[in-house]
C-alpha cells in the first residue's frame, strides 16, 4: 500500500489521466444506472407498490391489464374461491395543463377504480382519498404542474367535472401519472367502456392477497382467466423487457470497456518500468509485492473514480428530476460499483505474466 500511494504522489499527472477515464466512465454509468431504474420505475411502480400476491386478468387479454374484461360471473368465480380479492378498473385518460406562464398543454394518465378499503389502494400524502360524488385522487407529480387540492379537473373523454380531493405518493403506470377513483364512481362516469362481447364488464383485474391453490388455479384456467404475479405481469408491459435489456447492455458493456481500457493502462505502465522492478526483484522484492502495489494502485485510482462519478450522477439527477425520469436504488448502485471494482481490479492485474517475467539483469540492462 505504501509503495502504490508513493508512486500516485511521485507522478500525479500521469495517474489522474487514469482516474479521469474512470470518473468519465462510472459518472455516464451510473447516470445510465439512473435512468433506467427511473424509467422502469415509471412504467410498474403502480403495480408494484400494491403488493399483492397475483393479479387475475382475462385470458385473451395478452396478459395486459388494459385489454382484460372480466364479467359479473368472472369476478364472482373469482371472489367465491378467495375471499379478499379486490376489483379493479382501468381506463386511459386525457386532461387538459396549463403552466405557470398560461400555455396550455395535454397530457395522458391513467385513472383507476379502486377502494378506499381496499389493501392495494394508494396513500394519500395530502388531502383525502375520492368520498363524495366526482372526486378524484391524483399522482403526486401532477402537484408540481400547478394541481392543488380543491381544483377542477376536467378530462376529455368525461363530461364529469372532477374535484381533486387528494395526492398519492408517486404512483405512475406505463411511464404516465395514475389517477384513483372508486369503483362505484367508475362505473358511473365511464359506463360506456365497461361493455364487452360476453356482458357488462365489472374489473378489469382482480389482486389476490392470499396466494391461489392449485385447484383455484385449475379453476380459473377453467373459466379463462390468467393469474400472474406483479413481475410476470410487468414483465408484459409495452417496451419494459426491451428498455430494460438496452439499457442493461449498456451498462454492462461500459463497464467491460472501462475495464479493457485500465489493463490498457497498466500495462503500458508496467512496460514503462521494468527496469524498475527488476532493480527491485535484485533485492529480493517478491514478484506478488510488486503485483499487489499495482493493484493497489488500480483499485485507489478506480475508487476515487467511481465515488465523484457516483456523486456527480446523482447531483444531476437531482437537477434533471422534474424532467426526467431519473431514480437512485441503493441496491443497485452498490451492485454496480461492485462490478466496477471487482472488473477494474482485473483488468489491473493483466500485467502479473509480464511482471513474474522480468530477469533482474536484462531488465537492469
Amino acid at each position: 500500500m505504501f509503495l502504490a500511494l508513493r508512486e500516485i504522489r511521485h507522478s500525479p499527472t500521469r495517474f489522474a489521466l487514469i482516474m479521469i477515464v474512470v470518473f468519465l466512465v462510472s459518472y455516464l454509468v451510473y447516470f445510465l444506472t439512473g435512468l433506467a431504474y427511473g424509467l422502469a420505475s415509471s412504467y410498474s411502480e403502480t403495480v408494484r407498490k400494491w403488493n399483492t400476491h397475483s393479479i387475475v386478468i382475462s385470458e385473451d387479454s395478452n396478459k395486459s391489464m388494459l385489454s382484460s374484461r372480466l364479467t359479473q360471473e368472472d369476478v364472482e368465480a373469482v371472489e367465491d374461491e378467495i375471499s379478499d380479492a379486490t376489483r379493479v378498473l382501468l381506463t386511459p385518460v386525457v386532461f387538459d395543463v396549463t403552466d405557470s406562464e398560461g400555455v396550455e398543454s395535454r397530457e395522458s394518465a391513467y385513472l383507476f377504480g379502486i377502494d378506499e378499503d381496499a389493501h392495494e389502494a394508494p396513500d394519500v400524502v395530502e388531502g383525502s382519498y375520492p368520498a363524495g360524488d366526482n372526486e378524484i385522487l391524483l399522482d403526486q407529480t401532477l402537484a408540481n404542474k400547478g394541481f392543488a387540492l380543491g381544483d377542477t379537473l376536467y378530462l376529455v373523454n368525461s363530461d364529469t367535472k372532477w374535484t381533486i380531493s387528494g395526492f398519492t405518493s408517486s404512483y405512475r403506470f406505463q411511464a404516465a401519472p395514475a389517477l384513483f377513483i372508486t369503483t362505484p364512481q367508475f362505473a358511473d362516469a365511464f359506463n360506456y367502456s365497461l361493455m364487452s362481447a360476453n356482458g357488462p364488464i365489472k374489473a378489469n383485474a382482480l389482486l389476490l392477497n392470499t396466494p391461489p391453490t392449485d385447484a383455484q388455479l385449475d379453476a380459473f384456467a377453467d373459466r379463462k382467466l390468467d393469474v400472474l404475479t406483479p413481475d410476470e405481469l410487468v414483465a408484459e408491459l409495452p417496451g419494459y423487457s426491451a428498455q430494460t435489456l438496452t439499457f442493461s447492455l449498456m451498462i454492462g458493456s461500459l463497464i467491460a470497456i472501462i475495464s479493457f481500457v485500465l489493463g490498457i493502462f497498466i500495462y503500458v505502465l508496467t512496460l514503462q518500468k521494468l527496469a524498475i522492478f527488476g532493480i527491485m526483484k535484485a533485492q529480493g522484492v517478491r514478484t506478488s509485492y510488486i503485483v499487489l502495489s499495482g493493484a493497489m494502485q488500480t483499485f485507489v485510482l478506480t475508487g476515487i473514480g467511481v465515488a465523484v462519478g457516483m456523486a456527480l450522477a446523482i447531483f444531476t439527477g437531482v437537477l434533471l428530476s422534474p424532467k426526467v425520469p431519473f431514480a437512485v436504488n441503493p441496491m443497485l448502485f452498490a451492485l454496480v460499483s461492485s462490478a466496477f471494482m471487482l472488473f477494474t481490479l482485473i483488468g489491473g492485474l493483466t500485467p502479473i505474466r509480464t511482471i513474474n517475467k522480468i530477469d533482474p539483469i536484462e531488465a537492469i540492462g
